[in-house]
């Protein structure tokens, strides 16, 4: 029927500019000032690897 579809329509046009406009603006930055560093759980740390000898010897010449 028409008029269904019409309001799932509707129905996913208003969640989409929700998501947008409130909970993105306003949610996601609140949540992770809340959250302070936990907001980036799980953290991975790379870390470069020491350079070689033959690299630190050709930036050098």
């Amino acid at each position: 029927d028409l008029r269904i579809m019409a309001q799932v329509g509707t129905t996913i046009g208003l969640g989409l500019l929700f998501d947008t406009f409130i909970v993105r603006a306003f949610m996601m930055p609140a949540i992770a000032t809340l959250l302070g560093r936990w907001f980036w759980w799980p953290r991975t740390d790379h870390q470069r690897p020491p350079r070689a000898r033959a690299e630190r010897a050709a930036y050098q010449v």
